[in-house]
Parts: C-alpha cells; sequence; structure tokens
C-alpha cells in the first residue's frame, strides 16, 4: 500500500472529492483542509471547522461519508495526498476587512433611511450632511 493510499484527511492535505446529490448528480470539488483562519473558499482551502472538513477528517481515499447539506446528501473520497498549496494566514483579516466594510454601509444606509423619515419639533435630519 502506498503511502498516499494510507494517508488521511485533515489539516494540510489536498482532496478531490464528489459531491453525491439527492437525485444522484454528481459534483467534482477539489480542496484542501487549513486551518479556520486560513481559510479562503474562492482558492479552495477548507477551513477545518467547516461541517463538509468536520465530515472528511480523518478518511482516507475510497471512503464514502454521509454529509447532508442542501441537496447534498453524501461525499466520495477519490484522494487524499499532501497540499502543495501554503495557507495564506492573511485570509482572516481580509475577510474581517470585507465584513467591517460591509457592516459600515449597512450602517450608512440606515442612518439614510432613518433621516428621511424622522422629523421633529427642531427640524429633521440631512442625509448629505453625514461622513462616510
Amino acid at each position: 500500500m502506498t503511502e498516499a493510499a494510507r494517508l488521511r484527511a485533515g489539516i494540510g492535505t489536498h482532496l478531490e472529492v464528489e459531491l453525491v446529490s439527492d437525485n444522484g448528480t454528481v459534483e467534482p470539488m477539489v480542496l484542501d483542509l487549513v486551518a479556520d483562519a486560513a481559510a479562503d473558499i474562492d482558492a479552495g482551502q477548507v477551513g477545518i471547522g467547516t461541517p463538509l472538513a468536520r465530515a472528511l477528517v480523518g478518511r482516507q481515499a475510497g471512503s464514502t461519508v454521509a454529509y447532508q447539506q442542501g441537496d447534498i446528501r453524501s461525499v466520495r473520497v477519490l484522494s487524499v495526498t499532501q497540499s502543495a498549496v501554503a495557507p495564506d494566514m492573511e485570509a482572516a483579516a481580509r475577510r474581517r476587512a470585507v465584513s467591517d466594510e460591509a457592516l459600515r454601509k449597512v450602517e450608512r444606509t440606515s442612518a439614510e433611511i432613518f433621516s428621511t423619515t424622522f422629523t421633529s419639533k427642531w427640524g429633521g435630519y440631512d442625509a448629505s450632511q453625514m461622513e462616510d
């Protein structure tokens, strides 16, 4: 038995899997398991704390794992090898920056909506005077 055949999925591994839907449709997926802080789904790096990663940890090539998410019912592990990609530890900071910017925009929109609907005995708010 080769070393690759004995390798189990975990942080630092590269997996080729098939997602099997409830109607039998098979969708191939390639991913690397990384620490949650380095997760970047667009780059195929899935955090170890995600439901998919938790289902795959410890599995070897040839395994089929029950996994229910949306219309997916199972995952077949086709191969498990050492990852050749270094995890990007800045991914968490980028996710936080995007989240912070989205929150800022939501707060701005909420303030603008409020300013167009509120009047008091002292007058209303002028949304154009708000800072970005």
